[in-house]
């Protein structure tokens, strides 16, 4: 008794690699751009549970009581010259971000249940991310208002000028920061990080650097203005990259 073959047509190239893509879209997850990323884990973790562990009290009471002493502090300022005055805003502005960047990161990536948060869904370096961004915004608010406290004890100053240089030394030290903490997220590279601002910045306005103070006190606020935009956008990359942040041999 003869079989009956069956002739079954193969698909062409075409409905090949349509079927390929309908596959590859369905099982692979596409990454999230930042903001919408940060506003998904927002709404589904919430403020208390993004700074738990009372992280979000202390940075909480931190900012108040900078804010309620730098009266006294700024008023010690208007003894400076202004190009020592503008110096001194720029090496600052940092220093809130730089305290709490330092907390958060520190707590979280050496506490014992790291390897555990790393598995959640959103996992330690995601939460650090959101962190930073919260505390890029307060740093530079509060750094307005301290600037605003300082305008009214020194009238000469310019405050446009002096929140434009808050403003961009903030978030050049937030994308050295960064980038430091993610190509070696060391303790000891974290501190020569923050040792090389400092010093670097320290030694450029003591030894009246030329070409240092005339970026302070001639650069028209217009570059100020597109220096901050660009800063603020390579920051913000920077942590879009910390969010897909994997520790695979040190990779991301």
């Amino acid at each position: 008794m003869s079989k009956e073959k069956f002739y079954v047509p193969l698909p062409g190239q075409v409905t090949m690699q349509k079927q390929i893509q309908a596959i590859v879209q369905e099982g692979v997850k596409q990454k999230e751009s930042f903001f919408p990323f940060i506003k998904s884990m927002y709404k589904q973790l919430g403020f208390r549970h993004l700074f738990s562990n009372y992280a979000w009290l202390v940075f909480a009471l931190f900012t108040v009581i900078i804010s309620l002493i730098s009266p006294f502090f700024m008023y010690g300022l208007t003894k400076y010259k202004m190009e020592e005055l503008y110096a001194l805003i720029f090496l600052f502005s940092p220093i809130l971000y730089l305290i709490f960047s330092m907390y958060t990161y520190m707590s979280k990536v050496r506490k014992t249940t790291f390897e555990v948060e790393m598995t959640c869904k959103y996992n330690v370096y995601q939460i650090i991310a959101f962190r930073m961004f919260t505390f890029s915004i307060f740093s530079m608010f509060t750094n307005t208002f301290a600037l605003v406290v300082l305008n009214i004890f020194y009238e000469p100053i310019d405050f446009f000028r002096a929140f434009m240089i808050s403003t961009t030394g903030l978030f050049l030290f937030s994308i050295f920061f960064l980038y430091a903490l993610m190509r070696n997220h060391s303790f000891p590279t974290i501190i020569s990080t923050v040792f090389i601002w400092f010093a670097g910045n320290i030694v450029l306005s003591s030894t009246n650097n030329e070409l240092y103070l005339e970026i302070l006190m001639q650069l028209p606020l217009f570059i100020y203005g597109l220096v901050f935009v660009c800063t603020a956008l390579v920051y913000v990359k920077l942590l879009n990259r910390l969010i897909y942040f994997y520790q695979k041999k040190g990779v991301y």
